[in-house]
């Protein structure tokens, strides 16, 4: 079940925080 958040906040955070680091 952790992996699965994992992945879903990651992915939420993924395209919302390193898009304006990058």
């Amino acid at each position: 079940m952790s992996q699965l958040v994992f992945k879903l906040v990651q992915d939420h955070r993924l395209p919302a925080t390193p898009n304006k680091s990058n």
